[in-house]
């Protein structure tokens, strides 16, 4: 029996494939080449696991051998790049793989390997001979009909085993919210799962009502963070609201603040580029005038928390190992990229680049990637997907050479707003490559802050001072003047750096 490369998106069913052939053969339901055979489950990282020395794995993949031609049994092994990259060391090149492949070849080893096609071409790269040694078949996702008769199927089963009725709205709900906002994974697994959650949490629950669609949105809602009024049609968002909540944390930049309002209706109305990050920005103007916060506002309005915005200091990955340390390497396959890490981690949520001007050049060519086709394929051929994302990228170029010379603040209105954004385009546009450019959705200006705006920044933050455990702990009444205002608006702010020198003062 030859052996098995099992090829598709992730969740689409290969590991379901895997589980229901297991069953069939230990029930004897299988042609007779299958019938008597055995099927283990174990992978690369645990066969070689505590294998200290030089040698030790080998052993160990010979054991394996001798137990595939003793036994006839069948070895589940999941990822083939966790098998070429087993064994692999800075001074050798020998792997797994290697030492399988003529047993593969011979028929002695049966392997099924499943795999996503992004894997499947870093297996390829790396070891082109243990590819060919499989019979691949591909799994592609099913029609969104099929899926629906699969996941019904699944519901009945949550039904007789946790006792939960699963009405067909919950059904629908499932497959149209992983299908809108998981584009990264296939039906009908990502559905399944979201149904099997929401069961497993009703089941817990003393009084169990039938499972319907507002259960399978709030469950999404709490995964995710976007509030029901972005996932529910019987919802309006209020688009007043969403500006008087932006512009309550983000003070005198109208223009920024619409920007997201837009950006939220775009994604209500479901007409963003679903093979995009949902929206990716870049902020411009002079410091600490609101650029960072209005990021993390946004991220506590859209995945309802602030801790939702991942910040990198782009100043950091200047150097020419920048890419390696954001997405991984080839080099150093157990080096995981921190951009790509934190976004599998938490896939709905802001990314900050702040002062995206500093980075690597380099850093410039992996990004385009993820603002054009909105994920990153790492070394070890792993998918980090953006497309649940916000990526803001921050920057002052121009700042210092505005047309009014201002950093920071006006004394008065500044000039023309028009005259202000060609000006920090223009400069922009020097800067950027075209195609990295013509890839940002929206360029959006920052205003310097005039004198009224400051002393408003300065009340909300002295506002918030006296909220402090010290002060309410010991009931303490403060009361604070117009002269305290003026003196904190002047000691908090500075020409070049903005007011975020109000905060901690």
């Amino acid at each position: 029996m030859s052996s098995v490369l099992l090829v598709g998106p992730a969740d689409v069913g290969k590991s379901a494939l895997v589980g229901e052939l297991a069953a069939r053969i230990q029930a004897g339901d299988v042609p007779p080449a299958l019938q008597g055979r055995t099927m283990w489950r174990i992978s690369a990282n645990e066969l070689i696991a505590g294998a200290k020395y030089t040698g030790m794995w080998q052993e160990r993949a010979r054991m394996l051998l001798e137990r595939a031609r003793s036994d006839r049994a069948i070895f589940a092994m999941g990822d083939p790049v966790g098998i070429v990259d087993a064994g692999r060391w800075s001074e050798s090149s020998n792997n797994l793989s290697r030492v399988l492949r003529p047993a593969m070849d011979s028929g002695e080893v049966t392997l099924i390997c499943e795999c996503t096609p992004e894997a499947l071409e870093t297996v390829a790269a790396k070891e082109p001979s243990f590819v060919t040694a499989f019979h691949r078949v591909d799994l592609r996702e099913p029609p969104l009909e099929e899926a629906a008769r699969i996941l019904a199927a699944a519901a009945r089963r949550f039904e007789s085993s946790h006792g939960v009725e699963v009405d067909e709205p919950a059904v629908a709900a499932a497959i149209e919210l992983t299908s809108r906002f998981e584009p990264y994974r296939a039906l009908p697994g990502k559905a399944v799962r979201l149904l099997g959650e929401v069961v497993h949490r009703a089941s817990a629950a003393e009084e169990q009502a039938p499972l319907d669609r507002e259960d399978v949105i709030a469950a999404f809602s709490e995964r995710t963070g976007l509030p029901r009024s972005i996932l529910s049609d019987e919802v309006q968002l209020d688009l007043g609201d969403t500006a008087g909540f932006l512009e309550r944390r983000v003070l005198g930049q109208p223009e920024a603040v619409a920007a997201m309002v837009d950006l939220l209706a775009v994604i209500k109305a479901g007409v963003h580029d679903p093979a995009k990050p949902f929206g990716s920005f870049f902020f411009v103007g002079p410091t600490g005038v609101g650029k960072t916060e209005l990021a993390k506002a946004t991220a506590e309005l859209l995945f309802g928390s602030r801790a939702r915005m991942v910040r990198f200091d782009m100043g950091e990955y200047r150097s020419g190992d920048a890419v390696a340390k954001l997405i991984g390497s080839g080099w150093q396959q157990s080096a995981e990229g921190e951009l790509t890490r934190r976004v599998r981690e938490q896939p709905f949520s802001v990314v900050l680049l702040d002062e995206i001007e500093k980075a690597h050049s380099d850093v410039f060519d992996a990004l385009l990637s993820l603002l054009g086709e909105g994920r990153v394929t790492d070394a070890s051929g792993h998918t980090a997907d953006f497309r649940n994302t916000v990526v803001i990228m921050t920057s002052n170029l121009g700042a210092d050479k505005s047309e009014n010379q201002s950093i920071g603040f006006s004394p008065v209105a500044p000039g023309s707003l028009d005259a202000r954004r060609r000006h920090f385009v223009d400069r922009a546009e020097q800067f950027f490559r075209p195609e990295f450019f013509n890839r940002i959705d929206r360029i959006v200006v920052f205003s310097p802050l005039e004198k009224e705006v400051i002393r408003r920044i300065a009340r909300r933050e002295i506002g918030r001072l006296v909220l402090r455990e010290g002060i309410t702990r010991w009931h303490l009444l403060v009361e604070i003047d117009d002269a305290v205002v003026e003196r904190c608006s002047e000691l908090g702010f500075h020409p070049k750096y903005g007011a975020g020198r109000s905060r901690g003062r």
